[in-house]
């Protein structure tokens, strides 16, 4: 017998299939990413400078690792001869992360004799384990479908709030979808509402008909070069 061949729409509807929760979702007209407070990007923190107490630069990020409701736990941090360690990898716990608003980059306060205490497999919990803690580069770039597993767009970047809380999905819509060009940002539903972060996708939990009369998100305003 010869193999019937799946579109690609057809793929990754059968890939999409969500399970019954019963969980609440918020009505696209109620909601506003604009509001997030002391939002800042997934995309602006990967590679953002890394500075010691002192001032001086030791590293930059290289990742987020987050709890399964999508707070942030660690930050993957590459050393730059931070006590004279170089190209080193550590996991430092978010609250030990200053985010320095009112600068570029962010301040980790840590002493040498801390160094080893942040190792990337201190304990389970700083590792990425599926069904547990996952990390944002395990959502980006994820195709993202509507609640039926129709293909939507891509996503683009990820918006966290000033306690590093997940709000926000930016997404990059399909060119088949007309409409407002731009970015659109959605409400993050993590692993609660059935999302797998080592799934083929991120599925919005909306229908065609809400996207269609969504309006798009301002993200230069709200994210800018923050960090």
């Amino acid at each position: 017998m010869t193999p019937t061949k799946l579109s690609f729409a057809a793929l990754l509807a059968a890939t999409t299939a969500l399970p019954a929760i019963a969980q609440e979702i918020t009505p696209l007209t109620d909601y506003d990413a604009t509001q997030i407070e002391g939002a800042w990007s997934a995309d602006n923190m990967r590679e953002a400078d890394v500075y010691g107490e002192d001032g001086d630069m030791v590293g930059y990020v290289q990742n987020l690792v987050m709890t399964p409701d999508g707070n942030v736990s660690h930050v993957v941090i590459e050393t730059d001869n931070w006590f004279d360690l170089a190209d080193r990898a550590i996991a430092v716990p978010w609250d030990n992360v200053d985010l320095t608003p009112e600068e570029e980059g962010i301040m980790v306060p840590m002493d040498e004799d801390e160094m080893n205490d942040f190792s990337l497999f201190a304990d389970d919990m700083t590792m990425a384990t599926e069904g547990e803690n996952y990390r944002a580069s395990d959502v980006l770039d994820d195709y993202v479908t509507l609640d039926n597993g129709t293909g939507y767009g891509y996503v683009t970047d990820l918006i966290f709030d000033q306690t590093g809380a997940l709000q926000s999905v930016v997404v990059s819509p399909d060119v088949a979808y007309g409409g407002t060009d731009g970015l659109y940002a959605y409400p993050y539903y993590g692993t609660d509402y059935g999302y797998d972060p080592y799934g083929y996708d991120y599925n919005l939990r909306y229908d065609e008909d809400a996207v269609t009369d969504y309006e798009p998100f301002d993200y230069d305003s709200v994210v800018g070069d923050s960090l």
